[in-house]
């Protein structure tokens, strides 16, 4: 998930989980408590001479920061409904810093389960980025994220997939390291329509990220190669043995000039073609 950082200088966010689909809870709050420790923290910069003043709501960040990271989430709620008065009284209820505190709220409670008010806080935050940006902002992104994530721990599909194609309307219209998020999209579509069944609807999802990414980036891409073994593993699935075979062997042709043997991509791919081969003896 994602959260918003803030600084009088610069508004900047911190990226707790770049692939965030289809991930199990209980790993992934271990993650964003490593990683929320290790998120930047702007204070100020010096502009010409002028030295900027630091945002009132880092230090409110910082105590969030710290009780995620021993599991605190009741303190952290709290501490974030402190921030929201102060957000409220220092920038208005229509502003960005407003809406970064608005998204903070939304992940605490996602991860304290409270799948309602998470919703309806990123859906606020989302609101008021649109209006004081514009809805193809890449401030948008975190909380568009985050909703997608929420939606696809609710099993609401639909509603996630509504959100994966505004992300990739977005992405559509910056450039990097936005624009290659499209793949990403792309797959986590691809991973919905295969959790439903939809095994060609998937397959055209995934080809479709391999079609974006081959025209953008070098042939060999690491994303390349993930996405052929995400076709391995569909047709494994589907026991078409001689298609996985085909995509997992390219994955691994790709992953191993840019990952070490004991990633676990690399250790994915080279597991579905143990599988497969055990398969057909």
């Amino acid at each position: 998930m994602c959260f918003h950082i803030h600084s009088g200088c610069y508004q900047g966010q911190g990226k707790f989980n770049d692939r965030f689909l289809n991930r199990e809870k209980n790993l992934c709050l271990k993650k964003l408590m490593a990683l929320a420790l290790r998120v930047i923290k702007f204070n100020c910069v010096t502009k010409g001479k002028e030295k900027m003043k630091t945002n009132p709501l880092i230090e409110y960040d910082n105590k969030i920061f710290s009780a995620i990271a021993v599991a605190r989430y009741t303190e952290a709620l709290w501490v974030a409904n402190e921030e929201l008065h102060l957000a409220y009284e220092r920038f208005g209820t229509a502003n960005s810093e407003t809406s970064k505190v608005l998204n903070n709220l939304g992940w605490i409670h996602d991860l304290m389960g409270h799948a309602k008010e998470a919703e309806e806080n990123y859906l606020k935050a989302l609101e008021i980025k649109v209006q004081d940006q514009n809805a193809h902002s890449a401030d948008v992104i975190p909380t568009l994220e985050n909703l997608v994530t929420l939606y696809i721990s609710q099993k609401e599909n639909e509603k996630a997939k509504t959100f994966l194609n505004k992300l990739i309307d977005v992405v559509e219209t910056l450039n990097d390291p936005y624009k290659m998020r499209k793949s990403v999209y792309l797959c986590n579509l691809a991973e919905i329509e295969e959790s439903e069944g939809a095994f060609n609807r998937a397959e055209w999802y995934y080809q479709q990220a391999i079609g974006f990414l081959e025209a953008n980036y070098p042939y060999d891409h690491p994303n390349i190669g993930r996405t052929f073994g995400k076709l391995g593993a569909l047709f494994q699935k589907l026991d078409d043995f001689q298609k996985s075979e085909f995509y997992y062997s390219r994955s691994l042709r790709i992953l191993k000039k840019h990952l070490s043997p004991n990633h676990p991509d690399v250790q994915f791919t080279l597991q579905g073609l143990k599988e497969i081969y055990a398969a057909v003896g």
